[in-house]
């Protein structure tokens, strides 16, 4: 099944998140534009419109993967706040 993604941005996520992996290998979980909307979210592109085509795809790293400790969450949310990455809250939040 293809991903969608290249090797480039997936070496990007790997160098980037190397520092706060907890192992030397990372599991990602992929999402469409569809699946965020089922779960309450709506993606928007650059312009505030909604990202309706169904292959939009994004990329989720499960917390429980990275170590987040002694000052590391700060510095990891504001490079996830450079990157445009953000928060999925957890079920029930």
């Amino acid at each position: 099944m293809s991903t969608g993604y290249g090797t480039v941005t997936l070496d990007f996520l790997y160098n980037w998140l190397r520092v706060y992996m907890m192992t030397d290998r990372l599991a990602l979980v992929q999402y469409s534009a569809n699946d965020l909307r089922r779960a309450g979210f709506v993606a928007v592109d650059d312009e505030g419109a909604p990202l309706d085509a169904p292959d939009d795809l994004f990329l989720a790293i499960p917390e429980h993967q990275l170590d987040l400790s002694d000052g590391k969450r700060e510095q990891f949310e504001k490079e996830c706040r450079a990157v445009g990455a953000f928060w999925l809250p957890r079920a029930g939040e």
